[in-house]
C-alpha cells in the first residue's frame, strides 16, 4: 500500500531541467546590462521606438532564463507599455501592460507548483501515522495543483483558480467536508426510507467540528423538519438506548423536542448532550436557545455569553444576546450590542434593521430612518424594511417620502396589508380619496392588523355617499366597539337615507340609550315608524321631543299629519291650531286644517280655514276648488258654483260639481251640460252615468234616462236606486213586462225599493 500511495503522489509532480552550461549565466547578465545602457542611451536622444525594441529584446532574453524573477520581467512589460502609452500607441500599451499583469500572476504560479514535493513526503506521514483527515487533505491540495498546472490556459486565468491557504486551512476545510457529506449521506438515506441509516449519519457529523456548520444549519436542515418526527425520534431514540458510546444522539432529540415546542424534554436531552460534549459549543447554543423560546432571557443570555468567551468574533451570537436584552427589555444594552457588531463587521445587516425597530418605537424617527436606510444600501429587496422606512417619514412629518416608502413595499410584496393600511391613511390625509379607498380594500382584504381600518374605510366610504359600501365595515367595527356612538350614528344616517327603515329604527334605538338628549336620533325614529305607518310609536318619538321643545311647530305638523293619516281627525286638527298658534299659520297649514275639518265634516271650520288659505295665496286654483266644495257640502251651490265657475272653469272635476249644483238646484239642463263638458276630459263612468240618467228622469225624458241607468247597471247590477229608476222609467214608457222583470230584479236587492215600484204599478194597473 505504501507504494502505492508513493506511485500516486510520484504521477502528479512533474520536474524541469535546469540549464547545462555554467558560463550561459554570465553571458545573459551582460547583455542584458549592455541592451539596458543602450535603451537608455535612446531614451536621453529622445528616440522612443529603438528604446522599445531594446527593452523588448531584453523582456525576450531573459524570460528563457533562470536568472531574471518574474518580477523582474513584468517591471520591463510596463515599462514598453507606458513608452507606447506616450507616442499615443495605445493597443501596443494594452497588450504589454496585460503581459506585465500575466506574469506577476506567474510568480506566484511558480510558487505554488513548488509545494509538490513536500505535499508528497506530508502525504507518506500521514499515511504512515494512519490519519485519514490529514492524508485526504494532502492528496486534495497536490491534486488541485496539478490540475491547475496541467490545464491549457494563460496564467493569469490559472492564477484565479489558486486558492491561497495554509496547510492547517487545509485541515479546517476536509473537516467540514466530511461534515457536509455525511449530513448529505443522511438525507438520501431519509429519502430512501432507511431511517436507522440516516441517523447514525447525522450523529457521525458531529464528531467533527467547524465554525461554519452551526447550531442554526443543523436546526434547519430540511429532514429534521417537525413533520419527519414520527420517524426520527424512534431511531434516535434506539440509537442511543443500544449504543452505549452513543453520545451524539441527544443533541438531535433536543431539537426535534425544540421545533415540537416540547421546552422541557428539548432542556433534558441538551442537558445530556452538554454534559458530555463540553467541547461542542453547539451543546450550548441549543441550551441558550431551548431557553430563548421559554421567554428566559437571562438563562439564554448566560449560555450565548459562555460561548463568546471563546469565539469573541461570533457574530451570530451576539446578535442572539442583542435579541435577549430586547426580549428582557434592557433595550440600552441591545443598541450597544448591535453597535458593537456592527463594528466588527459592517456589512452584517441585521443590526441595522433591529436599531431601526427600535429607534422607532421610542420616536427617535431621524435615527431610524438613517439605520434602515443602511440596511437597505446592504438588502435593497426588502419588503419589511422599506415599510420601517415609510414609518420613520411619517414620524418625521415627511409623508411624500412615506408614501414611496410604502409603495416600494408593496411592489416588493403585494401581499402586505399595513403598507396599504398607510397608504390609504396618506391618500386620504391629501385628499387623494378614490385612491385611498383603493389601499384601504386592499388592506382589508389582505388583513392588516391595524383595528381601525373598518372606521377609517367605512368613514371615508360613508363620508363620499357610498353607503352601500360603507354598511359592512362599519359593522365588522361595531361588531368589536358595539358602544360607539360614532359608528352607530353613521349606519342610522345610511339606514335612513336608503330608506332601510327597520334596520334604522333598530340603529337609533340603541343611540338614544347611548345619548338620551340628542332629539336629532329621536327624530329619525320618529320618521322611520312613520314611513312604516307604525303610528303609534311615530307619536311617542314625536311628543317626546315636545316635552324638551314645546314650540316645535315642525313636529307639531308631523303630528297632524300623522293623525290625518291615522284618522284621528281631532288630534289632527289639534296639532294644526297649535302650529297657528305658535306662527300664525302659512297656507299648507290651513289647507291642512281645513281638510281636517272636513273629514271631521265640521264643514263650517273647514270653510273658514279654506278662506284663511286663499287669504295668504289668492291664486291658487286648488283652495278655490275646495272652497267650492265646502260651500257644496254646505248645501250653498250658488256660492260653490262662483267658485267652480270663475276660478275652475277649465278644470274637469270643477264641471262635475257645476253639474251636480245645477242638479241640486233642479236646473237640470245646466246640470247636463256641465256633465257633457266633463265627459270632454275624462271618459264616462257609473257615477256620470248615473247623475245624467237623474237629470233626464227628472226632465221626464224617460227613454234618455233609461239608457244611462242600463248602462249603469250593467256595470252594476245590484245598484237598487238605479234599478228602481229604472223601471220607474219603464213604467213611463210604458213598458210593463220590462217594468216587472226590474221589479223581479229589485226583489232580491232591495225590498223597500221592490214595494214602492210594486206599488206603483198595481196603482197604474187598477
Amino acid at each position: 500500500m505504501k507504494c502505492v500511495i508513493a506511485i500516486l503522489i510520484a504521477i502528479l509532480i512533474s520536474s524541469d531541467s535546469p540549464e547545462d552550461s555554467k558560463f550561459y549565466y554570465i553571458d545573459t547578465i551582460d547583455t542584458i546590462k549592455e541592451l539596458e545602457s543602450l535603451s537608455e542611451k535612446y531614451l536621453a536622444v529622445g528616440d522612443t521606438l529603438s528604446a522599445i525594441n531594446t527593452l523588448i529584446e531584453i523582456t525576450e532574453i531573459s524570460h528563457f532564463s533562470d536568472v531574471y524573477s518574474q518580477e523582474y520581467i513584468s517591471n520591463y512589460f510596463y515599462k514598453i507599455g507606458r513608452l507606447y502609452m506616450l507616442i499615443n500607441q495605445y493597443n501596443l500599451s494594452e497588450k504589454y501592460l496585460l503581459k506585465s499583469i500575466n506574469s506577476y500572476s506567474e510568480t506566484m504560479l511558480k510558487n505554488q507548483f513548488l509545494m509538490k514535493d513536500p505535499l508528497n513526503d506530508l502525504g507518506l506521514i500521514y499515511y504512515e501515522k494512519n490519519d485519514t483527515l490529514k492524508l485526504d487533505a494532502t492528496i486534495n491540495k497536490i491534486e488541485t495543483i496539478s490540475t491547475i498546472h496541467n490545464k491549457n490556459l494563460p496564467d493569469s486565468l490559472k492564477y484565479n483558480l489558486i486558492t491561497f491557504e495554509t496547510f492547517e486551512e487545509n485541515i479546517k476545510e476536509e473537516k467540514e467536508n466530511l461534515i457536509y457529506r455525511e449530513i448529505n449521506d443522511a438525507k438520501t438515506a431519509f429519502n430512501q426510507d432507511l431511517f436507522a441509516q440516516s441517523v447514525e449519519s447525522l450523529t457521525n457529523s458531529l464528531f467533527f467540528e467547524s465554525n461554519n456548520i452551526n447550531l442554526d444549519y443543523y436546526y434547519n436542515i430540511e429532514i429534521l423538519d417537525s413533520l419527519n418526527t414520527s420517524y426520527l425520534m424512534p431511531e434516535f431514540i434506539n440509537q442511543a438506548k443500544y449504543d452505549t458510546l452513543d453520545i451524539k444522539s441527544d443533541f438531535f432529540i433536543s431539537i426535534l423536542n425544540l421545533k415540537l415546542d416540547q421546552y422541557d424534554n428539548a432542556l433534558i436531552f441538551a442537558n445530556q448532550y452538554n454534559e458530555n460534549n463540553p467541547q461542542d459549543h453547539k451543546g450550548l447554543e441549543l441550551l441558550g436557545d431551548i431557553h430563548f423560546s421559554k421567554n428566559n432571557w437571562n438563562d439564554a443570555a448566560f449560555y450565548y455569553f459562555r460561548i463568546l468567551l471563546n469565539k469573541k468574533d461570533d457574530i451570530n451570537l451576539r446578535l442572539k444576546i442583542a435579541n435577549c436584552y430586547l426580549a428582557s427589555g434592557h433595550t440600552n444594552n441591545a443598541i450597544n450590542t448591535f453597535k458593537t457588531i456592527i463594528s466588527l463587521d459592517s456589512y452584517i445587516v441585521e443590526p441595522y434593521i433591529e436599531l431601526g425597530k427600535i429607534y422607532l418605537s421610542s420616536s427617535q424617527y431621524e435615527k431610524a430612518r438613517s439605520k434602515i436606510t443602511q440596511y437597505l444600501l446592504l438588502n435593497p429587496n426588502n419588503a419589511d424594511a422599506y415599510y420601517y422606512l415609510g414609518l420613520a417619514y411619517m414620524g418625521l412629518d415627511k409623508y411624500n417620502f412615506a408614501l414611496d416608502a410604502f409603495e416600494k413595499t408593496i411592489l416588493i410584496n403585494d401581499l402586505y396589508a399595513d403598507a396599504y393600511y398607510y397608504l390609504g391613511s396618506i391618500n386620504e390625509e391629501i385628499l387623494q380619496y378614490d385612491q385611498s379607498l383603493l389601499y384601504y380594500k386592499k388592506a382589508k382584504q389582505y388583513q392588516t392588523s391595524f383595528n381601525d381600518l373598518n372606521i377609517k374605510y367605512g368613514r371615508l366610504l360613508y363620508n363620499m355617499e357610498l353607503y352601500k359600501d360603507a354598511i359592512n365595515p362599519l359593522k365588522e367595527h361595531f361588531s368589536i366597539y358595539p358602544d360607539s356612538e360614532e359608528i352607530l350614528a353613521m349606519l342610522g344616517d345610511i339606514f335612513f337615507k336608503e330608506e332601510r327603515y327597520r334596520e334604522a329604527i333598530d340603529t337609533y334605538n340603541r343611540l338614544i340609550n347611548i345619548n338620551t338628549d340628542n332629539l336629532m336620533y329621536v327624530e329619525r325614529l320618529a320618521i322611520s315608524f312613520n314611513s312604516l305607518e307604525l303610528y303609534d310609536s311615530a307619536v311617542n318619538m314625536y311628543q317626546r321631543i315636545l316635552l324638551i321643545e314645546n314650540d316645535n311647530i315642525d313636529v307639531m305638523k308631523k303630528l297632524g299629519e300623522i293623525y290625518y293619516k291615522a284618522e284621528q281627525y281631532e288630534q289632527s286638527i289639534y296639532y294644526y291650531n297649535s302650529v297657528i298658534d305658535c306662527d300664525g299659520g302659512s297656507e299648507n297649514i290651513f289647507y291642512a286644517l281645513a281638510l281636517s275639518y272636513v273629514k271631521n265634516k265640521s264643514y263650517f271650520q273647514a270653510l273658514i280655514s279654506f278662506k284663511n288659505a286663499e287669504k295668504l295665496d289668492e291664486n291658487n286654483e286648488l283652495i278655490k276648488y275646495q272652497i267650492g266644495v265646502t260651500y257644496f257640502e254646505l248645501e250653498l251651490y250658488e256660492q260653490a258654483n262662483y267658485y267652480f265657475l270663475n276660478y275652475n272653469i277649465h278644470d274637469s272635476d270643477s264641471n262635475f260639481m257645476v253639474g251636480l249644483s245645477y242638479l241640486k238646484l233642479s236646473r237640470y239642463e245646466s246640470a247636463l251640460k256641465y256633465f257633457n263638458l266633463y265627459l270632454n276630459f275624462k271618459e264616462s263612468n257609473n257615477e256620470t252615468d248615473y247623475y245624467i240618467g237623474l237629470c233626464y228622469y227628472y226632465m221626464k225624458e224617460y227613454k234618455s234616462a233609461a239608457r244611462y241607468f242600463k248602462k249603469l247597471i250593467k256595470n252594476e247590477p245590484d245598484n237598487a236606486d238605479a234599478l228602481f229608476k229604472l223601471g220607474q222609467c219603464y213604467f213611463n214608457l210604458g213598458k210593463i213586462r220590462e217594468t216587472k222583470k226590474t221589479l223581479n230584479n229589485l226583489y232580491y236587492i232591495n225590498q223597500d225599493f221592490y214595494d214602492s215600484l210594486n206599488l206603483i204599478i198595481n196603482v197604474k194597473i187598477n
